[in-house]
Formats: C-alpha cells, sequence, structure tokens
C-alpha cells in the first residue's frame, strides 16, 4: 500500500486548504478494513483543535489500544 495524501485538489494550494479547514476523510476502499476503533482513534487524535484532541493518557485508554497490549 502506497502512502498518500488524505485530501486531493488540482494545486498544492488546494490541498493545503483542505488540510486546514475539512475533516480528515477516513472513506474509501483503502479505510474499508480498518476497524471502527482505530478510526476513532485517528479521528480523537487528529482534531485540528488542540484543546479538543486527546492527551497520551486518553489515547493509552483507548479500547484499540487496550486490546493491542494486553
Amino acid at each position: 500500500m502506497k502512502g498518500r495524501l488524505p485530501f486531493d485538489g488540482p494545486s498544492l494550494g488546494e490541498v493545503l486548504k483542505k488540510t486546514f479547514h475539512d475533516d480528515v476523510p477516513l472513506k474509501g476502499e483503502h479505510w474499508r478494513n480498518v476497524s471502527w476503533e482505530a478510526k476513532d482513534l485517528l479521528l480523537k487524535m487528529l482534531r485540528k483543535n488542540p484543546t479538543q484532541r486527546i492527551d497520551l493518557e486518553e489515547a493509552l485508554k483507548h479500547p484499540w489500544i487496550q486490546v493491542r497490549i494486553q
């Protein structure tokens, strides 16, 4: 699987604009096999507003992480 930007657009300026103003799209074929728990954690870690972003302690308590460290 090749890495790619979460946003696309006709120009770099348009991609950057979407990066600052749009939510991260977790849809499409490459996200089909990603669990809801993983998507939930990603969305919480990628919130634009830092005061709403999940912190390290909360992330470590997230169900997706807990299943993997037990």
